[in-house]
């Protein structure tokens, strides 16, 4: 499946929330634009940052060590009135599960689709470890949860 991605800068409500410039938000795509106005309309939400994270982790096509930016990281009151720090990795579900090898010839596009996959697993795996290291909560949010999100 094919996305097209819609891109701009974010201008926040509540500059007072994000950690950074808050001139130079970027979103790659309408999950991640969703989202940002999630973390700044959410009064939950106490503070966030996108894109400044990065974790290392090792690619596993040249074993050499990379560096992975997470999409997003937040601070938040939790049910239970805690104040947590979660990292979260916006990405179209179809990107969450191996793809699926077509009938006839494996094409160059499935074969990339291979690759990005296995380094977004290599990716995921290092910032579950990170956010475990650091009493955190590593999520990968799709458009399934942001359809639940008000």
């Amino acid at each position: 499946m094919k996305h097209n991605y819609l891109q701009g800068f974010y201008v926040p409500q509540h500059k007072d929330k994000y950690i950074g410039n808050s001139n130079n938000i970027v979103y790659r795509s309408s999950y991640e634009l969703k989202f940002f106005r999630w973390l700044d309309y959410n009064p939950q939400v106490l503070k966030w940052n996108s894109e400044d994270l990065k974790i290392p982790y090792i690619n596993p096509f040249d074993g050499k060590i990379h560096y992975y930016y997470v999409d997003v990281i937040f601070q938040y009151v939790n049910v239970n009135k805690e104040i947590r720090t979660a990292l979260a990795e916006i990405k179209p579900s179809d990107q969450c599960e191996p793809p699926k090898p077509p009938k006839k010839r494996l094409s160059s596009s499935y074969k990339q689709k291979v690759k990005t996959f296995i380094i977004n697993q290599a990716k995921w795996e290092a910032a579950k470890k990170f956010a475990s290291e650091n009493n955190m909560l590593f999520l990968v949010v799709t458009e399934k949860q942001l359809e639940a999100l008000r």
